[in-house]
């Protein structure tokens, strides 16, 4: 189960937490239910705003697309959103001419979706109340349950490896048991894991 919690004390900076257990009880439960409802109407949010900053996407496609695919609405997010939104080439001129010579595809849900990205005013909303649990609030929840908790693709998560050394140890403190190593981890980036697993005993997950 992947968790979208939300670092609070670091200018709400977002984090996905895979949480692993042989079974979820207690009220782990009605936190999955209410993150699910509010990042509906926050993906919903975010296709408007895009829309009226120019680009070429509409909700009832988005929602059909993702549907014929087999994938739940309810859990849509921002990975989705830049799929479906570069699928059509006129977009991806678009976010090149909003975002200068620091465009990339590749990190544009970091540049232009997070709302801690350099170009946030973009395609982030954040007039939602805070319904991503806290990082405290998920070491609890993997405690009550005896869970793994692993920071997923920190190489997405964290803007650098200097900030993902920085911030570490006190997602450690509150919980964070496990790193992932990404399909999509760099080599620098599986050292620095590597080195950070070793220093704090930490599990791997991939």
């Amino acid at each position: 189960m992947e968790l979208s919690s939300a670092d609070y004390g670091n200018k709400n900076k977002a984090a996905h937490l895979t949480c692993y257990a042989r079974k979820f009880q207690g009220r782990i439960l009605s936190v999955l239910d209410n993150i699910q409802e509010a990042k509906t109407s926050k993906v919903l949010q975010q296709i408007e705003k895009l829309q009226k900053g120019g680009f070429l996407i509409e909700e009832e496609a988005f929602l059909e697309y993702w549907t014929k695919l087999g994938s739940n609405i309810a859990n849509l997010n921002n990975g989705n959103i830049k799929e479906y939104l570069f699928k059509n080439p006129l977009n991806e001129a678009i976010a090149r001419e909003k975002i200068g010579e620091t465009y990339e595809q590749a990190t544009f849900v970091r540049q232009a979706l997070s709302r801690t990205g350099d170009f946030a005013h973009i395609g982030s909303v954040d007039n939602l109340p805070e319904y991503e649990p806290s990082v405290e609030i998920c070491g609890e929840l993997a405690k009550e349950n005896n869970a793994v908790l692993s920071i997923a693709h920190p190489n997405y998560s964290f803007k650098s490896i200097e900030e993902f050394q920085k911030l570490v140890p006190s997602y450690v403190e509150r919980g964070v048991n496990a790193l992932e190593i990404h399909y999509s981890t760099p080599p620098d980036w599986i050292q620095t894991i590597l080195e950070t697993r070793n220093r704090f005993n930490l599990l791997l997950t991939f």
